[in-house]
């Protein structure tokens, strides 16, 4: 996954696959770090649709199932899978929406 800034057309960072991610502890958004290349990332390949929000981007896998990594700290933050998802979308800093195949699932992601 290659995230870039499509009106400046910056590079700010590529998502590489690696099965071996794991998951660390939230920091705080608005980190402002410049991110060049992050791994590990992901336990899927391809990605199907992104949401990003500050320094957060969640993906949604082949596989329907969420993680979430900051960019800043080029860590997975997060990661759910219980129902196959479909869409995903931010409420606010810290809330993920996802639609899934049994409905609306809004995932708390912080501290």
């Amino acid at each position: 996954l290659l995230v870039r800034d499509t009106v400046a057309r910056k590079h700010h960072a590529t998502l590489e696959a690696d099965r071996t991610a794991t998951t660390a502890a939230t920091v705080p958004i608005g980190t402002t770090a410049p991110v060049t290349t992050i791994a590990p990332v992901t336990t899927f390949d391809p990605v199907t649709t992104i949401a990003i929000r500050g320094t957060r981007v969640a993906a949604v896998g082949a596989d329907r199932t969420v993680s979430v990594w900051d960019l800043a700290t080029t860590m997975r933050i997060a990661s759910w899978g219980d129902d196959d998802v479909h869409e995903v979308a931010w409420l606010d800093e810290d809330t993920l929406a996802c639609a899934t195949e049994g409905g609306l699932v809004l995932l708390h992601v912080g501290d």
